[in-house]
């Protein structure tokens, strides 16, 4: 059986009602999300082979644009105004 990798990111999110900058992230569907640290795992351990905690206060607006019945999802990340700070991601519901 092949060992496989797992990422785990570790955060706490609440529903976004601010405004940005640029007012990408606006409206409905937004998350103010608060990092704590992202692990790589080795075949469903505890202990990470690598670890990063992010520095206090680390945080994103991610909009949801997508939803399906599969669980995927489309989110956009950013809000810094920084263009090196916006993000795309595709999610699928475990």
């Amino acid at each position: 059986m092949p060992l496989g990798f797992n990422i785990d990111l570790k955060a706490s999110y609440v529903e976004w009602s601010g405004s940005t900058s640029c007012g990408l992230y606006d409206g409905s569907n937004s998350w103010l999300v608060t990092f704590k640290d992202i692990g790589l795992y080795r075949g469903g351990g505890e202990v990470p082979v690598v670890k990063k905690d992010f520095p206090e206060g680390t945080t994103r607006v991610w909009k949801f644009g997508y939803v399906d019945e599969e669980g995927f999802r489309v989110v956009m990340a950013g809000r810094t105004g920084k263009e090196e700070d916006d993000y795309l991601f595709l999610l699928q519901k475990d």
